[in-house]
């Protein structure tokens, strides 16, 4: 016992990309152990709270090697990211189009000047065109 005790205070907090007061990421984080096998089966958390301790209690007392474990959490958390990403992209619709390169440049320079990334300056550009035909 005592030898667990030293490795959890020797590793960083293993779910620190992960919320304890968000009811959504602790309910992913305890379900993406349990889908890769590694939650305890000793715990039946209620709510987010319970999910994320038992999270971090599973991941803790897990006997797997410290570089296991590390890979482990590498892959929960690039697994994390992702979700966090296509979150992002909701609503969203990827246009992979080619166009000549003075209007390349033109719509560099547009973004620039409104301080806006490529994407808002071609939305606001249709946006606009699109109001004034209605």
């Amino acid at each position: 016992m005592k030898a667990i005790w030293i490795s959890v205070l020797d590793n960083p907090h293993p779910l620190k990309f992960i919320d304890p007061t968000n009811e959504q990421q602790c309910a992913w984080a305890w379900e993406y152990l349990q889908k890769h096998g590694v939650s305890m089966s000793i715990f039946h958390p209620t709510n987010n709270r319970e999910e994320y301790l038992s999270a971090v209690a599973s991941i803790d007392l897990n006997p797997s090697h410290r570089d296991t474990k590390k890979i482990f959490l590498m892959s929960m958390k690039k697994a994390y990211d992702q979700k966090k990403y296509r979150e992002k992209l909701t609503g969203k619709k990827p246009l992979n189009t080619f166009i000549n390169e003075d209007s390349k440049q033109r719509l560099d320079f547009l973004a620039k000047l409104r301080g806006q990334n490529i994407n808002k300056t071609l939305e606001w550009l249709i946006d606009k065109e699109y109001d004034s035909h209605i």
